[in-house]
């Protein structure tokens, strides 16, 4: 049900947690001439008050205060760095007044924090100068985020020496980074072209995000060569790894074979680019995530449903696939998605221009009754050209997903108070958490009252511009959601026809 709200009863750890962070001033000006100031202490022996907690407890110590506080949780900060802290983020210092205090953060977590695993750096001021003083006192990093940073090549190579076990970089922004960083990160050639012995052994990186470097092709090549477990490079796209302007035929065969790991793939569709370019995609070891995003128009777009999308569907919709989205796509075929991707987490369907119905022999459905999806998040954004909007039946085959956490519907006119009610029957939405429609003009009180029931576990109802939903019903609801208790908020948005006529078709060349 919406679950029943408890009140003036909380956990001792959430009150300890709570008052340690109203009370925090208490530690930081507790000194005395028999205390070690732990702000400017870097001795390894000192123990720090919070030395005790476990993990878990102190990381929500330090997230309340940040919240609260803002950016003075730099001065702050340093009365949790234990030993068993294991990853810190400095707040984005763009003008470079916090240099000095991150200084000291740095240098006593390097002291104390030995179980440092992730690092957060973010800001101009911060240069290669900075990494050199910071990189080598932390070698068991495997998370680092420099972003909108100064660092540059001679960064990279600092970690291809110190930082053996990285297997996240996250480096956007950083226009000083070259071709040149790649090799001292995993070749073992330093900025200025030598060979260096030590250098070059970050073997281990999984994940990369160079977004707006410098890094061109060969850079992209020489870490595709070198980083064997790489699975996820943001930047890297089949055009690059040609070194065209233009998509041609091959390259996303080309990218493919020499990214075998990659579990993300986003493809956006151009000319030139077929379902027998998408064959390639066949050959990875394991998909994780694919995202099709389509062109203005359905008649630029080569690739069919049929003949690309649904062989890869089958190929990893049972096994690795947990994330689908289609957008602005010629045509979809929902019965394909949910007969071929059993372990589906999150779908999610946007500005679609037909939705299929096609014969089993056309799409080779299969006739037999589909798996159960394990589908939790499912996100829809139709349109009120009759074209675009998805089939009632594909809507309730989708809510009908016993498993589903969180559904979001914009535009929707299919989504009727009948589906909402047979869909209840079958499964009382006992796990659906949250429910968000926008612009759903035929759902109406009986719909969402179907939702007003101990069995399911709503949390948060979202109605916006649906109109045959009104205030009065919106107080209704609240009132018995207060006389019986239930842990739910229902946000609204009055019917405006103005918002309507403003329908969401947003350019996809924007």
């Amino acid at each position: 049900m919406p679950r029943v709200k408890v009140h003036n009863c909380e956990s001792l750890k959430k009150t300890c947690v709570k008052y340690v962070a109203n009370n925090i001033n208490y530690w930081y000006d507790k000194k005395s001439t028999n205390e070690i100031d732990i702000l400017h202490s870097d001795t390894p022996e000192f123990i720090s008050p919070f030395e005790l907690l476990p993990l878990p407890v102190l990381k929500e110590i330090i997230a309340l205060i940040q919240k609260r506080r803002g950016i003075t949780i730099v001065r702050y900060v340093k009365l949790f760095l234990t030993y068993h802290l294991d990853s810190l983020k400095l707040l984005e210092d763009y003008a470079g007044s916090m240099k000095n205090e991150n200084i000291l953060v740095v240098n006593l977590a390097s002291i104390r924090c030995l179980q440092m695993k992730s690092l957060q750096i973010k800001g101009y001021p911060y240069g290669d100068d900075f990494m050199a003083f910071a990189i080598p006192k932390f070698v068991n990093l495997q998370v680092l985020n420099i972003s909108n940073t100064s660092a540059g090549d001679i960064t990279l190579q600092l970690l291809g020496k110190y930082c053996k076990n990285l297997k996240e970089l996250i480096a956007e922004r950083c226009s000083h980074i070259t071709d040149a960083g790649m090799q001292g990160l995993c070749v073992g050639v330093d900025h200025l072209g030598k060979e260096v012995e030590g250098i070059g052994q970050c073997k281990l990186l999984e994940h990369l995000a160079t977004d707006d470097t410098r890094i061109t092709s060969v850079g992209v090549k020489l870490g595709i060569r070198n980083l064997p477990k790489l699975k996820r490079w943001k930047m890297v796209s089949a055009q690059l790894l040609a070194e065209g302007t233009q998509y041609t035929s091959g390259s996303l065969g080309l990218a493919v074979s020499m990214c075998p790991f990659v579990t993300q793939v986003n493809i956006i569709t151009v000319k030139s680019l077929t379902d027998s370019d998408l064959q390639a995609l066949l050959s990875l070891k394991g998909l994780h995530e694919l995202q099709f995003s389509g062109c203005n128009y359905e008649d630029e777009c080569e690739i069919t449903f049929s003949g690309g999308v649904t062989p890869l569907l089958k190929a990893f919709g049972s096994s690795s696939l947990k994330f689908l989205k289609l957008s602005y796509f010629p045509q979809v075929n929902i019965d394909v998605i949910i007969q071929h991707c059993p372990n589906l987490h999150s779908l999610n369907l946007e500005q679609n221009y037909h939705y299929s119905t096609a014969s089993p022999e056309e799409e080779e459905v299969n006739s037999r009754s589909p798996m159960v999806m394990q589908l939790q998040k499912l996100d829809i954004s139709t349109s009120k050209n009759p074209s675009k909007r998805i089939p009632t039946e594909n809507i309730l085959s989708l809510f009908s997903i016993p498993c589903i956490k969180k559904i979001s519907c914009w535009y929707c006119t299919t989504i009727t108070d009948e589906i909402l009610k047979q869909a209840a029957r079958l499964h009382q939405f006992k796990n659906l958490e949250s429910l968000e429609l926008a612009v759903c003009a035929s759902i109406s009180k009986k719909g969402i009252d179907v939702l007003m029931d101990s069995r399911n576990a709503i949390k948060e109802i979202e109605l916006n511009h649906c109109a045959k939903i009104t205030s009065s019903h919106i107080l209704a609801w609240e009132k018995q959601a207060s006389s019986n208790f239930w842990d739910l908020a229902i946000h609204y948005e009055e019917y405006s026809s103005e918002f309507e006529s403003s329908e969401y078709e947003m350019d996809f060349a924007e």
